[in-house]
């Protein structure tokens, strides 16, 4: 496995009242396989392992929902999705915004980058979003 590559401090909220869960740090090992390791605000650890980061941050996403927690980045913006090139050429570090309606496509972004609570979401708003930019819903 490689080194430790990149170290984040991510602000986290509570999804039902909006408010403040803390900070969540976050280090990344690169791949294959890549690896998000957490240390959440209770001082639990959580690693997640998968194919590049996108992957590995969807898998804590998940389970940090579960928690009633969402994370403050740009990789849990509904309108932000990773290409499957970007994927495959930059390990899914980076995304772009997108206009669901409109299906435009705006700027790239580090998918650990901060983002604002109030323009955050869940996984299943995120798929309904890309599903939208796609033409399927």
């Amino acid at each position: 496995m490689s080194e430790l590559s990149d170290e984040y401090e991510i602000v986290a909220i509570h999804s039902s009242s909006r408010e403040s869960a803390g900070t969540i740090r976050i280090s990344t090992r690169t791949g294959p396989p890549w690896q998000l390791l957490a240390t959440l605000p209770s001082g639990e650890h959580e690693a997640h392992s998968g194919d590049d980061l996108h992957s590995c941050l969807l898998s804590l996403r998940r389970s940090l929902e579960t928690k009633d927690i969402l994370l403050c980045c740009q990789g849990a913006r509904p309108d932000v999705f990773v290409s499957g090139i970007k994927r495959q050429m930059e390990g899914g570090c980076y995304g772009f915004t997108f206009d669901p309606e409109s299906r435009e496509v705006g700027e790239e972004v580090d998918i650990l980058a901060p983002a604002l609570a109030s323009e955050v979401g869940t996984v299943e708003e995120q798929r309904r979003n890309i599903y939208k930019l796609a033409g399927l819903e």
